[in-house]
């Protein structure tokens, strides 16, 4: 496993902006990235919560810089509290996904990097849809807990390698996996974690998630 240097890992708070929509992200770059992967956990705004930071290390670890995005603008947020619209309609936050890719195919210090896509529940989703778009760019999925049931019709068109994650304990969760991958035609790969349940809670339970999504991304992003 490549060791690196927490010091050495530049941390920047970018903006996307198209039109009237602003969206923030944390773009973190360690030196000689190995790729880039654009993290979409859901549209909560909430950017680097403890369960994420856990992720997001092992990651670095691995050599690869990541992109963590809010899918939702300040004021989206604020209305979504009350609505709950936005951040449960798939086809919306697979755009908003869309932003985040095309402005890491542009940006200078991210244009040149292989991408993956991770996400969680409605995000991984999203995330499925977007991938659509730009199958020759992005290299690899990874979907933690995901509702690929929530938009099913797509998974025939999916063309980018895809690890499904999910705890025995969450039962629906983990036949909506099991179903979706019986329906992929690309390389795709579950797993699943014994004795976790929604979000994969037991802090052990975690640290595997996040072995295992390491190891997808190092075997099909080089």
């Amino acid at each position: 496993m490549v060791s690196i240097n927490k010091a050495r890992v530049r941390r920047m708070n970018i903006q996307i902006v198209s039109g009237q929509t602003r969206l923030r992200g944390l773009l973190t770059l360690p030196r000689d990235p190995e790729g880039l992967i654009l993290w979409v956990r859901d549209a909560e705004n909430t950017r680097l919560r403890s369960r994420d930071q856990v992720l997001v290390e092992a990651f670095q670890q691995a050599g690869f810089a990541t992109l963590l995005l809010d899918l939702l603008s300040e004021s989206e947020r604020k209305i979504d509290l009350s609505t709950l619209r936005l951040g449960t309609h798939v086809p919306f936050l697979a755009g908003r996904i869309q932003l985040g890719i095309e402005w890491a195919l542009t940006n200078e210090s991210t244009r040149h990097l292989n991408l993956g896509l991770f996400g969680t529940e409605t995000g991984a989703a999203a995330v499925l849809v977007a991938s659509v778009q730009r199958p020759h760019r992005i290299r690899a999925i990874v979907c933690e807990e995901g509702r690929p049931d929530l938009r099913g019709s797509i998974l025939a068109d999916i063309k980018v390698p895809t690890l499904f994650i999910a705890g025995d304990w969450d039962v629906a969760t983990l036949e909506n996996n099991q179903e979706a991958v019986k329906r992929l035609t690309v390389e795709n790969k579950l797993v699943t974690i014994a004795g976790a349940g929604r979000l994969l809670r037991p802090s052990k339970s975690l640290d595997t998630v996040a072995q295992h999504a390491k190891n997808w991304f190092l075997e099909h992003m080089n």
